[in-house]
């Protein structure tokens, strides 16, 4: 405390009290700002240098592109002096270094070095050969890249270009210059605003300089109390230690008379107040002796309450590992705590929960004793096993289309330009694995909407034949992959309904691609709608490896997976079937499920149809 005061009393000579905490404060701030000026004006220059190179490899590959074009095109039509001179210029215009057309066998026979030609005039005939991929190298600041040649009426061959990647551009320092200009002259604003308001600025330092004093042992209240003059915040402040020193007083009184009037027990409040804790507690003694155990304790350990005290705690401390954190707090070289995670077990080894034993020593030197923490960490485990498993089931489902896509459009990519029947094929495949993506990501921000409690429903007019026939054709391409089939029974007329379209929508394909994912190869689909009873009916009919009595009650809920071992083979969020329900039951609706083991299982959706007024 005496360290404290003169350290402050060093302060006062050069700040008010109170104006000390705020010019600290707002002396970090204005380093902080001066810092992040400097950072930003540092990530301007090199993120303009970057832009500058990226645009100049940019260049380069248009280059490349159109001297590969230009000399298919007159190689083709056999004018080598033109393609040579092509080359040349094209080369020289777009700032290449080097430019060589080279057959299968390697022989050179147009190049803008013209030291490097090995051949004069090509053969009649060219080297045969696969045709050489596309390449591209980039080693420190220089381009190579190697582009493929297909001449009509001749054969292949390859285009090597190399070129510096190197660029002088304009410096990015005027820009920055300009940025640190602004920013000095909102910091000299911001003192200005400082200054004006520095006097009730100062108050809050007055405040926070006494709180610091009774944080270093100061007792007396008076040391809170700060000048009047400061304005009405400091006044109130000060009424209120008022009030707080005559509760203080008050509390002193009452405790005196407490002590006076009454006997107290604390042994037995503390007694009663451990066994209502929810934890378990075993303290224990130098003799590896049960001291003291709460009721938790007795329930967690699956002992008699009243045979634990003065037992030995290897007698109902059975796990190893928590003997020797035990033994660890009291024997050489003691540390301090320990932590460790126990299955609970029944006699045929099945796991029932899990409990969180933690050891920590009370008291020093000689009286030092263990202390043992017991928790029912259960449900905390099953929450995380249960987020892990849809981390990394999300994250699957969301790996295989974007690799589709990649895969996709890598092809379109490399295939010629005339191939309009490959670029359509993989066009397609690409357009179907974005609606996957779509829905899988839908899907998930629905779960997040029926979490944080904010889903809304639209109220829309729902095109059911449109949606069953984009229903039909999503799920065609997960049919074909699995060899089966999905077979639609529509009405001849639809109801007219109302509603959110997107999400019902989803809650349709995720019974359909359910039924296709448990349905073996070979085997159908069965969707039928149907209206009876003012209700709208979909029913989805496989023929998969069904489900079990006791799964049925739970396969709604969010992450469960049924027991069956032929599940685990097939990937899943665990997601599907709860969101599903979850947007029908927002519909006034319901998802129902018949099911028996290896026969298939049918799902039925239903929507209430309201009656036509007239």
């Amino acid at each position: 405390m005496l360290a404290f005061r003169l350290g402050k009393e060093r302060l006062d000579r050069f700040l008010p009290r109170g104006e000390s905490t705020v010019a600290s404060t707002g002396l970090a701030l204005a380093i902080l700002f001066m810092v992040a000026i400097g950072g930003s004006v540092w990530w301007n220059d090199r993120a303009h240098t970057r832009r500058l190179e990226t645009a100049r490899i940019d260049d380069l590959k248009s280059v490349a592109f159109l001297l590969q074009h230009s000399t298919e095109a007159l190689l083709a039509s056999d004018d080598l002096s033109a393609a040579r001179r092509v080359l040349v210029a094209l080369a020289r215009q777009g700032g290449l270094d080097l430019a060589t057309v080279r057959l299968q066998d390697g022989r050179i026979f147009a190049a803008t070095d013209p030291a490097a030609i090995t051949a004069a005039v090509p053969p009649k005939q060219w080297p045969t050969g696969p045709a050489p991929a596309m390449t591209e190298t980039h080693v420190d600041d220089r381009l190579q890249m190697t582009l493929p040649l297909s001449v009509a009426g001749h054969g292949t061959a390859s285009l090597l270009i190399e070129a510096s990647t190197a660029v002088e551009g304009m410096p990015a320092w005027p820009a920055s210059a300009g940025t640190a200009t602004i920013a000095m002259g909102s910091l000299m604003g911001l003192l200005l605003v400082y200054r004006h308001a520095r006097t009730r600025l100062r108050a809050m330092g007055e405040i926070h300089e006494g709180l610091r004093a009774i944080d270093h042992g100061e007792t007396a209240l008076e040391v809170l109390r700060i000048s009047d003059r400061l304005g009405p915040e400091a006044q109130a402040w000060n009424h209120l230690i008022d009030e707080a020193r005559t509760l203080r007083e008050q509390e002193v009184a009452e405790q005196a008379h407490r002590t006076l009037g009454t006997e107290l027990r604390p042994e037995r409040t503390l007694s009663a107040a451990c066994d209502a804790m929810p934890q378990g507690l075993v303290l224990i003694d130098a003799n590896m002796g049960i001291t003291y155990a709460n009721g938790a304790s007795a329930v967690f350990l699956e002992s008699p309450h009243e045979q634990m005290v003065g037992a030995a705690a290897s007698d109902h401390l059975k796990s190893e590992e928590v003997l020797n954190l035990v033994a660890g707090v009291t024997g050489e070289g003691a540390r301090r705590r320990g932590t460790v995670e126990i299955d609970r077990r029944q006699d045929d080894g099945t796991v029932t929960g899990v409990l969180r034993f933690t050891v920590r020593a009370v008291g020093s030197g000689a009286g030092v004793a263990p202390l043992v923490i017991i928790d029912d960490i259960t449900q905390q485990r099953t929450a995380e096993d249960a987020r892990h498993a849809f981390v990394a089931q999300a994250a699957h489902e969301l790996r295989n289309p974007l690799t589709n896509i990649r895969l996709s459009a890598e092809t379109v990519i490399d295939a010629p330009g005339n191939d309009t029947t490959t670029r359509s094929k993989y066009l397609n495949v690409v357009n179907q694995e974005v609606r996957r993506l779509e829905r899988v990501v839908s899907e998930m921000l629905s779960v997040a909407e029926i979490e944080s409690g904010v889903m809304r429903l639209a109220d829309d007019d729902l095109p059911l034949a449109t949606m069953f026939e984009e229903l039909c054709h999503d799920t065609q391409p997960q049919a074909n992959a699995k060899g089966t089939s999905v077979h639609f029974d529509m009405p001849p007329k639809f109801p007219k309904l109302t509603g959110d379209r997107d999400k019902l929508m989803v809650a349709l394909h995720n019974l359909v691609s359910n039924a296709l994912k448990y349905t073996p190869n070979g085997k159908q689909v069965a969707v039928t709608v149907n209206v009876e009873n003012d209700h709208l009916y979909v029913h989805v009919r496989d023929n998969g490896i069904g489900i079990s009595k006791e799964d049925q009650q739970r396969i709604f809920e969010k992450f469960y997976r049924a027991t069956d071992q032929r599940v685990g083979e097939i990937t899943g969020s665990g997601l599907g079937l709860a969101l599903a329900r979850e947007v029908v039951h927002r519909h006034g609706g319901d998802i129902t499920v018949e099911s028996k083991l290896d026969q298939g299982s049918t799902f039925t959706l239903s929507l209430p149809v309201p009656k036509q007024s007239g």
